[in-house]
């Protein structure tokens, strides 16, 4: 191993690059700890504004039954390493390190402006939401090195592209937004103080942002002839749902 270099001066390691293949890492590193900085306001950018049935942020430092963007893409990533394993037949043919790439991604460009929850979406608001995200996106990650960014581009790219494409055979984009889906409900399951009252509400938000998507996972896993793995999507959508119908919420699922 080399030896650090120390200034006769003050006996302080000397830090600082001395060759261009130094300077180079130097400049990646910068853009990395440069990056963090921009990731760093995920944490208290809260989640579910608008949701009648999700207590507003407070003044104070209690945070317990809010959810902020880091909060989600963390628990949407663990989510994924908990899920993969229990559906075997679904996932056999699927990237799950791309999957959880995707999840520790998805939201990135909600820094920026906020998330514009299912509500605000039911009702009209976040037109222009896609669009701005990635703007935001690309603006948050500009100051990496080209490979790095380049690559997050692609799994970003990839994600928002292919996870409301009705056609879509992809996979792992499907699987990603469902869990990105079932994370959220599961955390408004978890801490609505007021669940039951808002119980077409719930319905609607399953129902648009949800089922279309387990569908068109059960789709592709039948045509590839995949019935266990249709089998299993069946099983865990049922199971999903019967979290709200202990809640007192039931939500209409009719397998095909």
């Amino acid at each position: 191993m080399k030896e650090v270099l120390y200034s006769p001066q003050n006996m302080t390691p000397d830090f600082h690059p001395r060759t261009s293949d130094e300077a180079d890492s130097y400049h990646r590193f910068d853009s990395m700890y440069s990056t963090l900085k921009q990731l760093y306001p995920a944490y208290g950018r809260m989640r579910f504004r608008g949701s009648p049935f999700m207590p507003e942020p407070p003044a104070d430092l209690e945070r317990v039954g809010l959810e902020d963007i880091a909060d989600h893409m963390w628990m949407a990533t663990i989510t994924s390493r908990l899920l993969l394993p229990i559906l075997p037949h679904t996932t056999m043919s699927v990237d799950g390190l791309k999957i959880v790439d995707m999840l520790l991604i998805h939201d990135i460009g909600e820094i920026a402006n906020g998330d514009v929850s299912a509500v605000l979406q039911l009702q009209g608001h976040g037109q222009t939401r896609a669009e701005d995200e990635t703007h935001a996106f690309h603006k948050i990650i500009s100051e990496l090195p080209d490979d790095i960014k380049e690559a997050l581009t692609a799994t970003h790219d990839e994600y928002e592209r292919e996870k409301n494409d009705p056609n879509t055979t992809n996979k792992e984009a499907l699987i990603a937004k469902i869990i990105d889906t079932i994370q959220g409900n599961h955390y408004v399951l978890t801490h609505s103080p007021n669940f039951k009252e808002h119980a077409e509400l719930h319905t609607q938000i399953v129902s648009t942002k949800l089922l279309p998507h387990t569908r068109r996972l059960e789709e592709i896993l039948e045509d590839e002839g995949n019935s266990q793995g249709v089998t299993e999507m069946h099983l865990f959508t049922r199971h999903h749902l019967h979290m709200y119908q202990e809640r007192g919420v039931s939500i209409p699922y009719h397998i095909k």
